[in-house]
């Protein structure tokens, strides 16, 4: 499989309408995604972009969607979506150039209240869409909750990421915000989509090794520590997404707990390292 010719682009604006697209300029980022509910974070410089282009991007609160991969393939695909938080110019001659840094879902977390009172014999389903809604997110498939209603109704008021922690807890479910979206994944599963072929001929660089540090230092009667794999840029790699690993020491399916992109299309990164654990 070819993976030549990479390619990146960057689209900033208010959410709701036009941004500005840079896609033939030299882009470095460097994105961080997890499992958990900690936001995802991105940092994104842009060289060489006129005074105008500048002006829009230092600009606190706008989105900004972020492409990459490979032009030999179906062109670049959304690596990253979430709100500029901070910004900051910098000249580096003959160049100069303008870092943005991103969270995923940042504003959302840090302001959405809710207040509830649902009914007795509510569906579960329901209140996690509600908290979606007035947290304006898109819902990714949820797992099948609907034997779990709540008996006796349920109520709540404070942070809506407090009132996801509650109801997920209950459900036994894992959250997150992926690319602008609420993803639910059963507690230790995945999201179901189809395995991703890390190997050698895909794209696989150097041999998995084992995590020593997420979980501490492995022992005898621990659970296993997991693997880091690292590939080429691969922007389908997502946190609860599966990855099949075939190489001489590791061969299985993984759930992916924690991923990081970085690249530079005039410089040497162009990879994607995951913490990854097998499937039981």
């Amino acid at each position: 499989m070819p993976l030549f010719n990479r390619t990146a682009t960057v689209t900033v604006g208010p959410r709701g309408a036009d941004g500005v697209t840079i896609e033939n300029l030299r882009i470095a980022f460097k994105v961080s995604k997890t499992l958990t509910p900690s936001t995802n974070s991105a940092q994104v410089e842009i060289y060489n972009a006129n005074q105008k282009t500048r002006e829009l991007l230092s600009e606190i609160g706008n989105l900004c969607v972020l492409k990459a991969g490979y032009k030999d393939q179906a062109g670049p695909a959304v690596l990253f979506i979430g709100d500029v938080t901070h910004t900051d110019q910098e000249r580096r001659r003959p160049e100069n150039l303008i870092k943005l840094e991103c969270g995923d879902g940042e504003k959302t977390l840090r302001e959405s209240l809710v207040s509830y009172s649902f009914a007795a014999g509510t569906d579960p389903r329901d209140i996690l869409d509600a908290i979606a809604a007035d947290m304006a997110l898109t819902v990714r498939d949820v797992p099948d909750v609907t034997a779990e209603q709540y008996a006796t109704g349920w109520q709540f008021a404070g942070p809506a990421k407090d009132a996801l922690d509650l109801v997920c807890d209950r459900l036994g479910l894992e959250w997150s915000i992926q690319n602008d979206e609420l993803q639910f994944v059963i507690d230790g599963e995945t999201t179901g989509t189809e395995a991703i072929l890390l190997s050698p001929t895909t794209g696989l660089i150097g041999s998995p090794r084992r995590n020593q540090d997420r979980n501490g230092i492995a022992t005898a009667e621990g659970p296993p520590p997991g693997l880091i794999v690292e590939c080429l840029l691969e922007p389908r790699l997502e946190p609860g997404g599966r990855v099949k690993i075939e190489s001489a020491e590791y061969s299985g399916i993984y759930r992916i707990v924690t991923v990081e992109h970085k690249g530079d299309t005039h410089g040497k990164d162009w990879t994607s390292r995951a913490e990854v654990e097998e499937v039981a």
